[in-house]
């Protein structure tokens, strides 16, 4: 009775181990990030994976209002010991450009307002902003085919903001580039296949 006690005692802190660690073999892919809303947000995004972290780089463009480019790196790290699917909770720092007008309207990548209104001041700029964000998220593998969706909330300062402008830009963080909740989607192709 001793000995199994003992033995007992002895294997909980490797089962304890084994639920914690997470079965992650390297791994890496190419993503297409968010390719079922190419209206608004489209991007591409380069992952390397390794036991229960992973780092990645990308890029997306955003169309629509306020558009430009939004560069950034994520780190995620996975929890859950399941092979083929991982939850998993992320950090990422985030940079790019924002391009605005109070036209209201563009044809052709030109501004249409009355050009008989006098009373109309039309401006457009650029703005750079930087920012942060974190979450968490679920990524499923299956052979070459990765899918990964996750959600959070992001905080994105922009630069050279005036009072004016300021009052015209407070879209960008409804639903622009800096919007403050996060959610993605993403289609991958992985460079190692999963069992």
């Amino acid at each position: 009775m001793k000995r199994l006690l003992i033995t007992i005692l002895a294997c909980i802190p490797m089962v304890v181990a084994a639920q914690q660690s997470v079965p992650v073999q390297s791994f890496g892919g190419i993503y297409i990030t968010n390719p079922m809303s190419g209206l608004s947000k489209i991007g591409l995004t380069m992952e390397y994976g390794r036991r229960n972290k992973s780092w990645s780089i990308g890029a997306n463009r955003y169309m629509g209002y306020y558009p430009g480019w939004q560069g950034f790196a994520e780190m995620r790290r996975f929890v859950g010991a399941h092979p083929r699917s991982h939850m998993f909770i992320y950090s990422k720092v985030l940079g790019g450009t924002a391009y605005y007008d109070n036209a209201g309207a563009m044809l052709n990548g030109s501004p249409v307002f009355n050009p008989f209104d006098s009373h109309y001041n039309y401006f457009s700029r650029t703005y750079t902003y930087a920012g942060a964000a974190e979450g968490i998220g679920f990524l499923w593998k299956r052979r070459r085919l990765l899918l990964s969706a996750n959600f959070g909330v992001k905080y994105a300062y922009c630069f050279h903001l005036s009072g004016s402008d300021a009052r015209d830009f407070k879209g960008f963080y409804i639903f622009g580039p800096g919007a403050v909740p996060e959610a993605n989607f993403r289609i991958g192709y992985s460079l190692w296949p999963q069992r």
